[in-house]
């Protein structure tokens, strides 16, 4: 139990320092990747290696999550101006034969989060989505406002009816199975072997902290669908 207690002390000067790492080579991914006198092959495999640090770094953030010592930035911005951004880098992590394809609305209302907290959400469902289209296949990603009352017209959002902005990430790939569907953001379940099971777990987390909600449809051999709603950033004025 000491030990334990001990590992529990040190997890977030562990976890940070591994970021500042990460964020140091992350930087330096990104200085190759606007480099023009790269091939665009070669950027986009940089763009690639730069996703991977990413999903390195959220399991570092796991150490905060777990202890409880998670801080971020919180910053209020518009969502497409983000996944507008990460496009060039989703596509590196998908598959040569998976095509994205992005539909984001003009005048989203602005949301309320830390920019690295949605770059991670999408990065972290593009790397299951490739893995769900072993064959190939696409990954959509639509962006929309939805306002409180369509959300009461809906019976699975009538509980949770505000207004939103709601992203739906949809993949062409296998599916879920029913008995899995309930489980894919618990922490420790997963279907790829020991080591794994956190990436959605903190996908879900990140989402309820920012007080908003993620629903998933699937069916066997008709892909899985993330719905997310992030709240609209109401201020208020004085």
């Amino acid at each position: 139990m000491q030990d334990v207690q001990e590992l529990v002390r040190l997890a977030p000067r562990m976890a940070e320092n591994i970021q500042d790492e990460l964020s140091v080579i992350q930087t330096a991914t990104d200085l190759l990747i606007n480099d023009k006198s790269i091939s665009p092959e070669t950027r986009n495999k940089i763009a690639t290696i730069k996703g991977y640090l990413g999903h390195v770094a959220a399991t570092a953030r796991q150490f905060l999550i777990i202890t409880g010592t998670e801080a971020g930035h919180l910053t209020v911005f518009d969502i497409r101006d983000v996944l507008s951004q990460l496009a060039s880098l989703l596509q590196g992590l998908l598959a040569e034969d998976v095509q994205l394809q992005m539909a984001l609305d003009r005048n989203l209302w602005l949301i309320r989060a830390g920019e690295e907290q949605i770059e991670q959400i999408f990065i972290v469902l593009a790397v299951n989505a490739r893995e769900a289209m072993p064959n190939g296949g696409s990954l959509r990603i639509r962006a929309t406002n939805i306002t409180k009352p369509e959300c009461e017209a809906k019976p699975e959002l009538r509980a949770i009816a505000a207004d939103y902005v709601l992203v739906e990430v949809a993949d062409t790939g296998v599916g879920i199975p029913k008995g899995n569907a309930d489980k894919i953001f618990d922490p420790f379940f997963t279907t790829k072997g020991p080591g794994c099971g956190f990436a959605l777990a903190t996908v879900f987390s990140t989402i309820k902290k920012l007080n908003g909600h993620i629903i998933v449809k699937s069916e066997v051999g008709n892909g899985t669908t993330f719905h997310i709603l992030l709240p609209r950033h109401s201020p208020i004025f004085r």
